[in-house]
Formats: structure tokens, C-alpha cells, sequence
């Protein structure tokens, strides 16, 4: 499992741990590490893409 799937899921967790609690700032910071979170998983293999790109051009 590559370190972005990893980090993605903790992101996940740490947001939906703390969604319960339900503060107005602290729903604020749930969305926001959840969407990191779904943003790592979705774009981990978009770095190689970008490699294999610049190495074609030289």
C-alpha cells in the first residue's frame, strides 16, 4: 500500500473521529481532512503519470 493510501485513510479517520463532536470549527476541519484524505487516495498514481510525461519530452 503506497504511503498516500495510507496517509488518505488516517486523514478519513482523524475527520470522521472527529465529526461526532460537532462543534461548528471543528466541522469545519472534518471537511477539510476528509476531502485531503479522498484527494490523496483518487490522485496517488498521478505522479508517475507526470514523470513518465517529462521524461518522454527529453
Amino acid at each position: 500500500m503506497k504511503s498516500q493510501v495510507k496517509w488518505g485513510i488516517a486523514f478519513i479517520a482523524i475527520g470522521l473521529v472527529i465529526l461526532p463532536l460537532g462543534y461548528p470549527y471543528l466541522l469545519m476541519y472534518t471537511i477539510l481532512l476528509v476531502i485531503i484524505g479522498m484527494a490523496l487516495i483518487i490522485f496517488r498514481n498521478r505522479e508517475v503519470i507526470i514523470e513518465k510525461a517529462e521524461t518522454k519530452e527529453l
